[in-house]
């Protein structure tokens, strides 16, 4: 298979460096992700501004293509330059992404926009992460992200959705860990902003805080994480909500709006 390699922690990423070894066994890889970190970027893309492309070298041979933009932007310049005349990526990968990408995170994660921006380009497409920031089982993501990939090979997975894979808090090991299909948890940031101080025309503050569970049920990406299990959530394109289409409709009927 012809896969697309991607994330938003940047080309040097080690979890993007562990994917490529991994995959390259079996597959034809191409790399093409940020030059630095961006992370949190959610789904931008650079408009009105010149995104620039470097390649990037190791021991002389060529290891991916760095770009100065988002991972979105990684993601379209991938597909209408490099892939330009020739057969587009069977699978587009983002990650291994250094920390989690579930429930609330999804709408932030520029791991998770990568892989959706290969969906909008009707191209199958996932995001793998690990919930650990200090680095985590990139390996075993890895691996589960080649399993993956066989499946996608033999035409298992549906392609119009995306996976947003997360492997739990654990430290590197070949024991191989339970899988749980799983739903987008009910979850929100309680921010916080720090003080930083200012000058004379300006305040500065830091965003911080923690993700909590608004709603728990056994079913999210985010108890399964919690625990010690892999987290796999199909994800669709289409954000409406179907079920409320005819009660809005009711009620604007009811009033006169339509």
């Amino acid at each position: 298979m012809k896969i697309l390699l991607t994330n938003d922690d940047g080309i040097h990423a080690e979890g993007l460096r562990i994917l490529r070894k991994r995959l390259e066994r079996d597959h034809e890889c191409v790399v093409v992700a940020p030059l630095s970190q961006r992370s949190a970027i959610g789904h931008a893309i650079t408009l009105g501004e010149v995104i620039e492309i470097e390649e990037v070298r190791e021991r002389g041979r060529l290891y991916g293509y760095g770009v100065l933009g988002t991972p979105a932007d990684c993601v379209k310049f991938a597909l209408c330059k490099l892939f330009k005349a020739k057969r587009l990526p069977d699978l587009i990968i983002s990650g291994i992404n250094r920390g989690p990408n579930a429930g609330v995170s999804i709408f932030y994660s520029g791991t998770v926009s990568a892989a959706r921006e290969g969906l909008i380009a009707g191209i199958p497409s996932m995001a793998v992460s690990v919930a650990d920031f200090e680095g985590g089982d990139y390996r075993g993501a890895a691996r589960l992200a080649g399993k993956l990939t066989v499946l996608y090979g033999k035409g298992l997975i549906p392609r119009d959705i995306m996976l947003n894979v997360n492997m739990p808090y654990r430290r590197r090991s070949r024991r191989s860990r339970p899988v749980r299909v799983t739903k987008q948890a009910v979850s929100r940031f309680m921010e916080r902003f720090i003080k930083k101080g200012s000058s004379r025309a300006r305040k500065r503050f830091m965003l911080a805080g923690e993700i909590v569970m608004l709603h728990s049920d056994g079913f999210s990406d985010q108890e399964a994480i919690d625990e010690g299990r892999v987290s796999i959530t199909p994800l669709k394109l289409d954000l409406t909500d179907h079920g409320a289409m005819r009660v809005l409709e009711s009620v604007l009927k009811d009033n006169r709006l339509v």
